[in-house]
């Protein structure tokens, strides 16, 4: 088969047209991702919301219900529990990225992203917004929390008991930063906060969807990182069941085995995810593998948006990666990965195509194919040169800015031909030098003698000359040489230009068509890529 490096090299042009698709690097190879029996610290208290309604009034309670944290609340009540098996399967299957503010794992090979917009579906917290920055409404109230550097629980919630009963609204952004703190932002057992909430408490607009988002994808990654073939424990801070839910939302197999959800009614507003779960099972390491193993199993990229949520697209700036830019755009337009995709670290579109050919080549020569799987080579081609086929149209912008680069270049060299007393950077260099000149070198063109076109020319840079050979056809090359005249006869050696190493090839390729006459097609014949 043709050999075709993994990863073109880049030019001032733009990218080459991909025949392997780059994919990123995996933390555990597939099928040698850690097995041990790991247990997760956690440290969200879904306790303090019985403790908040105990101190509110029923109005006040009523509030805050509906608020930002009704459907958290609604979830807490609810008594899930945490699966430790089913998370840790999915950190044993992480996705090496260069994203800072976003994390990516993969199961039965199949893509998965973790972000902030993933989070904002599960939750319905807001999520948009700055987090520094001057804030409105910082000092409505004279807590006495506020007076120190941080603060506990427990001392908000002293800070509530003794809150007059007259003074609703300052009742309400205290329950809510007790809840906030103990169920979406606790870091450790018994740990203090940082002044900053108590003042961000009393602006209702805060995001604390995107603060909560943080804390939980910073000990995600953190667990990641920490080596977890060698832990028994590890810790997730902030609320992990958002990141539980998460994994059965992108993966149905497993939400239809090991939960139960509400069915969904049609309301005028966005109804997010996690308010629909009311039991989710433990199931066994064992159980969960042969999950992934199901030939039927399904995995979602990316969740589909929510109807009517007003932050669908809600985002925080991050680092480019070319390789997860592949994983989106391949998983979107269908195609399905393999072990194999992921060990040579690209999705070869050549060799599916090549696949395509010999199956109809059997096909018409009535000679028996080989099996063909439930993802049928044809679907993969047919997803596959849909991703080409969008390449090949920004190939066809750069072949214009070739074209145009050629046309300067030769406007370029026809100038200089016009200058007789040019003479070639190599002469040039070695006279500068002191390097004496050989013999020919020294002759000088007589009166009747012309120079050459070519010895008129400066030397170019290499990718001036592969584009200028690129453009140029064999005929055209050979009419540039000097003829000699019949008054004086020229040497063999003074017909040839001074060629480097890369002119040289260039020149004897007779077979290479000029480059702004081919047309790239996704359905070539493995013999036309050959040629």
């Amino acid at each position: 088969m043709l050999n075709i490096e993994t990863r073109m090299d880049r030019n001032k042009m733009g990218d080459s047209v991909p025949l392997k698709l780059a994919l990123p690097e995996l933390k555990y190879p597939i099928g040698s991702q850690p097995k041990q029996k790991s247990a997760i610290n956690q440290y969200s208290r879904l306790e303090y919301i019985s403790i908040v309604d105990s101190i509110l009034k029923p109005d006040e309670m009523i509030r805050v219900r509906g608020s930002f944290l009704g459907p958290i609340m609604k979830l807490s009540e609810r008594g899930l529990k945490l699966s430790a098996k089913m998370i840790y399967a999915i950190l044993t299957r992480s996705i090496v990225s260069v994203k800072e503010n976003e994390a990516w794992f993969h199961f039965g090979a199949q893509p998965m992203r973790f972000s902030i917009r993933e989070f904002h579906m599960m939750t319905g917290l807001k999520c948009s917004g700055a987090l520094e920055g001057p804030r409105r409404e910082t000092d409505r109230f004279n807590w006495e929390l506020l007076k120190g550097r941080s603060h506990k629980l427990n001392d908000v919630v002293e800070q509530l008991r003794n809150t007059r009963e007259d003074a609703s609204e300052e009742r309400v952004c205290l329950a809510m930063l007790i809840l906030v703190e103990s169920v979406l932002l606790r870091k450790s057992k018994g740990g203090s906060f940082p002044l900053e909430y108590a003042k961000n408490a009393q602006d209702m607009t805060y995001p604390w969807g995107k603060e909560a988002y943080i804390v939980l994808l910073k000990s995600i990654q953190n667990a990641v990182a920490n080596h977890l073939e060698n832990k028994s424990k590890f810790e997730l801070q902030g609320y992990p069941l958002v990141f539980l839910l998460w994994i059965l939302e992108l993966i149905p197999l497993l939400r239809n085995k090991f939960s139960k959800c509400v069915p969904t009614v049609e309301v005028p507003g966005p109804i997010y995810l996690c308010e629909k779960y009311t039991e989710i099972k433990n199931p066994s390491l064992d159980r969960v593998l042969q999950v992934e193993a199901d030939t039927k199993l399904k995995v979602h990229c990316i969740l589909p948006s929510i109807p009517h949520d007003p932050e669908d697209d809600i985002s925080i700036e991050d680092k480019y990666s070319d390789e997860l830019a592949t994983l989106k755009d391949v998983t979107k337009k269908g195609y399905k990965l393999t072990a194999d995709d992921w060990e040579n670290r690209c999705v070869d579109t050549f060799e599916t195509l090549d696949a395509l050919i010999q199956m109809m080549a059997n096909k018409e020569t009535g000679q028996a194919s080989t099996p063909i799987d439930e993802d049928s080579v044809n679907e993969k081609v047919n997803r596959i040169i849909e991703v080409m086929e969008e390449n090949l149209k920004s190939m066809k912008d750069r072949m214009s800015l070739l074209e145009e680069e050629n046309m300067h270049l030769r406007a370029r060299v026809s100038e200089l031909e016009g200058n007789n007393n040019v003479f070639p950077t190599n002469v040039t260099q070695q006279r500068s030098s002191g390097t004496p000149l050989s013999p020919m070198s020294h002759t000088q063109p007589s009166s009747e003698t012309p120079l050459s076109p070519m010895s008129q020319q400066p030397n170019l840079t290499h990718e001036e000359t592969m584009i200028e050979s690129a453009a140029s056809p064999k005929s055209q090359q050979n009419e540039d040489y000097t003829q000699p005249s019949s008054e004086t006869p020229l040497s063999p050696m003074s017909q040839q230009p001074n060629l480097t190493h890369e002119e040289t090839m260039n020149e004897s390729d007779d077979d290479t068509p000029a480059l702004d006459t081919q047309v790239f097609s996704p359905n070539l014949t493995k013999e036309i890529y050959a040629q």
